[in-house]
């Protein structure tokens, strides 16, 4: 997928596109996996070993699901384990939570990948008090040169955990 915001889903559509393929998942109206890799191949821009983001850290094995940008302010967590991390914006958390049964590996982990001021990185959101919260791990915080109350633009990529 270009980064160009024309060729970006909206939001309305995303969650539309959400809604309509969790139906299908219910209903068992699905494709096998061998007609969406010869569609995916035959896309020209994607692939299904390439990932749609030039910067992305593609983990393969993993299925991409959905995607999303959005600009946070980065909190502190000051508990047992002081962490950075940049809360998902409650529409986004919204999507994610109704898809999270089918992308999680347990404990509500869902695993991503995100960009951050041209640094991509994989890891895995979890949740706490509605949200989802996306960590920053250190040495991806010194590469953006963030702290906490910085405002970060993200483009994330939602994956299926590998199975």
């Amino acid at each position: 997928m270009s980064r160009d915001d024309e060729n970006f889903p909206t939001e309305a559509e995303r969650h539309k596109l959400t809604l309509e393929a969790l139906a299908d998942v219910r209903a068992v109206r699905v494709v096998d996996h061998e007609t969406v890799r010869a569609w995916a191949c035959n896309l020209g821009s994607l692939t299904v070993d390439q990932p749609p983001l030039e910067d992305e850290t593609y983990t393969p094995g993993a299925t991409r699901v959905t995607q999303f940008r959005f600009e946070a302010r980065v909190i502190y967590w000051r508990g047992p384990s002081p962490f950075f991390f940049v809360p998902i914006p409650l529409q986004h958390s919204e999507e994610i939570r109704q898809i999270s049964k089918f992308v999680t590996y347990g404990w509500g982990m869902i695993p991503v990948e995100a960009v951050i001021g041209g640094v991509a990185f994989s890891t895995s959101l979890f949740p706490k008090d509605g949200t989802y919260l996306l960590p920053l791990k250190v040495n991806v915080r010194r590469k953006i040169s963030v702290t906490a109350d910085d405002l970060v633009s993200v483009e994330m990529t939602v994956h299926s955990a590998r199975r």
